[in-house]
């Protein structure tokens, strides 16, 4: 049958779920660090546009730039303490004069020569990626049919910190996201571990020159 309900009645449901959901994840992350899970901050921004049914204007659409910023948690994986940290960063930063002689030498020139598929171990294309199928599921629009895949892509244990208005071009549009992520209470988890985040490619450690001053061997390499 279904049901009906009024503009205000939607509205008073979406209140009471935002104002909800700020103590929901603070539960969620003292959980975590109860518990010591693992947590992956997920940063990214996304384009959202709406298209106006009665256009007034020349422009028959608006384009926002969102930031969505997520937290995986993994239950199976113990969190690494702070007191480990040095282990995972390096105290004396990047080398860049090292990273030069490694990309430009004959084994990485050689790697980069492949194509990413032929270097994946064979379980794992055998599992999730079949290179020679991929154009024929793609036409055929068979997504997710098998088992491993689906179980890969779930998004279990997946919470939301908060997604708002954000360009993600420059670093003090980073800061503003970060600053976004410190007021969701993941900064008392990080007093006692660590938070791994996966990069955005390459726009967190490559920004453009023109939005970040960059050293000339940064921008060389």
């Amino acid at each position: 049958m279904g049901h009906s309900c009024a503009r205000r009645t939607v509205n008073n449901v979406v209140n009471t779920l935002s104002q909800k959901h700020g103590q929901s994840f603070e539960d969620f992350i003292n959980e975590a660090t109860r518990h010591k899970w693992l947590l992956v901050l997920i940063i990214d921004d996304y384009t959202s546009i709406h298209t106006k049914r009665r256009p007034q204007e020349e422009r028959a659409s608006e384009a926002k730039t969102m930031c969505t910023i997520v937290v995986k948690a993994f239950k199976q994986i113990q969190a690494v303490p702070v007191a480990q940290a040095n282990f995972i960063h390096d105290p004396n930063g990047i080398d860049i004069e090292l990273c030069q002689g490694i990309i430009t030498s004959p084994s990485c020139m050689h790697n980069i020569s492949t194509t990413y598929a032929s270097t994946m171990p064979d379980w794992l294309t055998q599992a999730f990626f079949n290179p020679e199928l991929q154009r024929q599921r793609l036409n055929a629009h068979q997504y997710c049919e098998s088992d491993t895949v689906r179980t890969m892509r779930k998004m279990d244990d997946l919470h939301l910190a908060d997604f708002v208005e954000l360009r993600l071009k420059s670093k003090s549009d980073f800061d503003a996201a970060y600053d976004v992520v410190f007021s969701t209470g993941l900064g008392n988890y990080m007093k006692k571990f660590v938070l791994v985040q996966p990069g955005d490619w390459p726009c967190q450690f490559l920004l453009q020159a023109n939005n970040l001053p960059v050293s000339e061997e940064v921008q060389q390499l």
